[in-house]
């Protein structure tokens, strides 16, 4: 490497005007191939974009540190998002892979057939009472979400299980339900599941005084 000498003229030094302008002809610079100006390339979409750019965790990754855009983290992860679902997303036509899953329903899973209110309780705080032996039978819990849909009058309301005493055939409309079903009503009392398998659910038909007769 060619070293420059200077020369102090007055205050101000300044270069050798020979050696730069021996430099600046020199053969070697006018020889070297011009490389045109292009514009920078677009990125490959192809390749999954650096973790930290996917993942900006810290203030200092999000700022631009690595000589990126503060919001590069979130463009670079939204480009790789619909990469995936242009390639590996589709399936069978559907438009997202969770579309492939079934679909969660609403089943019904139990059902009293044919069941006579025996009482009706206004004074006492909301559900209905069902006795034991009948939740054993028709497979549901005391405190189970149920429905209850009169014969009688037509009425439908939505309560929850009381345990009643076992072998009474007590069925017992209690609270503010009592305004809406009266004693003597022969209702239908079913309880529902959320699955996405079909499920075989728990019919039982009982006679006049709630008593169970048989599996429907």
């Amino acid at each position: 490497m060619r070293e420059l000498s200077f020369v102090s003229r007055g205050s101000r030094p300044v270069a050798a005007l020979t050696t730069l302008t021996r430099l600046l002809s020199s053969s070697s610079i006018e020889s070297r191939p011009q490389t045109p100006l292009t514009c920078a390339a677009e990125p490959d979409l192809r390749v999954r974009p650096r973790p930290y750019l996917l993942h900006c965790g810290s203030a200092s990754r999000q700022s631009g540190r690595h000589g990126w855009p503060a919001n590069a983290g979130r463009q670079t992860a939204g480009i790789w998002s619909k990469i995936q679902r242009r390639t590996n997303g589709y399936k069978s036509g559907n438009i997202c892979p969770n579309l492939a899953k079934p679909p969660m329903r609403i089943v019904v899973r139990s059902k009293i057939h044919k069941a006579t209110i025996t009482d009706a309780n206004l004074d006492y705080i909301g559900s209905i009472t069902i006795d034991k032996d009948l939740l054993e039978k028709a497979d549901l819990w005391p405190g189970e979400k149920v429905l209850v849909a009169s014969n009688t009058s037509g009425a439908r309301l939505e309560t929850y299980i009381i345990e009643g005493e076992a072998g009474t055939g007590c069925i017992c409309i209690n609270g503010a339900a009592a305004h809406l079903i009266q004693p003597g009503e022969e209702v239908i009392i079913m309880a529902f599941a959320v699955t996405d398998e079909p499920i075989k659910p728990t019919f039982i038909l009982v006679d006049q005084n709630n008593r169970f007769l048989k599996y429907l």
